[in-house]
């Protein structure tokens, strides 16, 4: 009895000895963990600052670097207007936009129902590429096909693929900036404009933002006689190339986004290539906007850079809008209306939204007027709110990394020779 008391008494103490032997090793394994998730934390941490502080710091510098460049371009501007030399204003000029910028002379223009308005019209023209393949890989694009068909793992922003940007696409800008009678820069670099969007399967877009391929240009429009005839000369600030968005098909209601009950995303267009005409604000009425969009239609039509339909997207205008009192030379807030599918759409969108402005300034509630996108409602003959802008700086745009700049060196000057001698013959042609 003794001796099993006593191997029952050892069991026992073993059993407790084994238990907080555990115990511990339990308590020192958590402790342990706990510190390497700690310091996993505070790395993540430190990481996220450290990307932060990088990312603040880069665009603090892209800051600092456009204003001096704006600086640079109004000093050469204003020598060379002092000095009745032109050279070197042309190559460094502000846009139109700019020079409203310098002034603030809103409080010496007030305004009441009895002041008289004028329109600050520009127009950003998106214009499709007729080439073999997209802009950055070797897919092919046609209107109409089934849906995601024409795609790869490049233009769907796959991790790890490599975008390689095809010469054809940028001999066809040469061409049309030639054209526009616009500045060729030799070397242009590509952008990325962050913003997220359903059919924009990168998550952002490729796209040129302080070097564009083509600038500082001029197109003669000539107004038809029906319309009051006359000729207005319209300056381009600026033509670079990007890529295209997918394309969302709404699906039931009335087939617009407002009634539909789902949506569904094509990528065929995803990287398609585009070439951005933005126009200075030299547009006085909706009917020079009409015969502008026309005459550049005619222009890449002959070119064979792009068909220029509308009805396919081919082509597609975008209207800036703003009013101003008669004599201001600060612009007021610019409104964008998109979707509109035909030139006398544009023209009308534009007289209803300059006639929506001016009543809303002489009413009093010209703080209703905000920098937003509108759409054209062309069944009621209206502009209706779209969205509105995520802020005055726009969306985020970082430099498009792994990129060498583009150079453009013998094919502008063949392009330039080209383009002068086609335009030259269409004129001829015309007359």
């Amino acid at each position: 009895t003794t001796t099993i008391q006593t191997i029952q008494t050892t069991t026992i103490e073993m059993m407790m000895a084994t238990m907080n032997n555990t115990t511990t090793s339990t308590t020192t394994s958590l402790s342990s963990l706990s510190s390497r998730f700690r310091r996993s934390a505070k790395k993540n941490n430190n990481n996220k600052n450290n990307k932060k502080e990088a990312t603040g710091i880069f665009h603090q510098r892209e800051e600092t670097r456009q204003q001096q460049r704006r600086r640079r371009r109004r000093s050469a501007t204003t020598n060379a207007a002092a000095s009745g030399t032109k050279t070197e204003g042309e190559q460094l000029h502000l846009s139109a936009l700019e020079q409203s910028e310098l002034i603030d002379d809103t409080e010496d223009f007030p305004i009441d129902a009895n002041t008289k308005f004028e329109p600050t019209i520009g127009i950003e023209t998106h214009v499709q590429l007729q080439t073999k393949t997209k802009a950055f890989c070797g897919c092919q694009y046609s209107y109409g096909a089934n849906a995601n068909t024409q795609i790869c793992p490049i233009c769907m922003g796959h991790p790890g693929t490599y975008p390689k940007l095809s010469e054809e696409v940028v001999e066809k800008g040469v061409q049309i900036g030639v054209a526009l009678n616009c500045k060729i820069r030799e070397v242009s670099k590509f952008d990325r404009k962050q913003y997220f969007y359903p059919d924009l399967p990168k998550g952002y877009q490729i796209s040129q933002f302080d070097e564009p391929l083509c600038e500082h240009g001029n197109i003669k429009v000539v107004i038809p006689v029906e319309e009051g005839g006359g000729e207005a000369t319209i300056g381009i600030t600026r033509a670079h190339l990007e890529e295209d968005a997918g394309k969302l098909n709404h699906v039931g209601g009335s087939g617009n986004v407002s009634t539909a009950t789902h949506s569904l995303a094509d990528y065929n267009r995803a990287g398609v290539a585009l070439l951005e005409i933005v126009t200075e604000p030299d547009f006085k009425n909706g009917k020079e906007v009409s015969a502008y969009g026309q005459e550049l239609r005619r222009i890449v039509r002959y070119l064979k850079a792009s068909d220029g339909n509308l009805n396919e997207g081919s082509m597609r205008c975008d209207v800036n809008v703003s009013v101003k009192p008669v004599g201001r030379k600060r612009f007021g807030t610019k409104v964008e209306v998109k979707n509109m599918n035909s030139f006398n759409a544009m023209a009308r969108a534009i007289d209803y939204e300059i006639e929506r402005q001016e009543k809303l300034y002489k009413e009093g509630r010209g703080d209703e007027i905000v920098q937003e996108t509108r759409t054209w409602d062309d069944q009621n003959q209206r502009t209706v709110t779209m969205r509105k802008k995520r802020g005055l700086g726009g969306l985020p745009l970082l430099p498009r990394t792994g990129f060498k700049s583009t150079r453009v060196f013998a094919s502008v000057r063949r392009e330039r020779s080209k383009g002068n001698a086609r335009v030259t013959e269409r004129n001829s042609r015309q007359v």
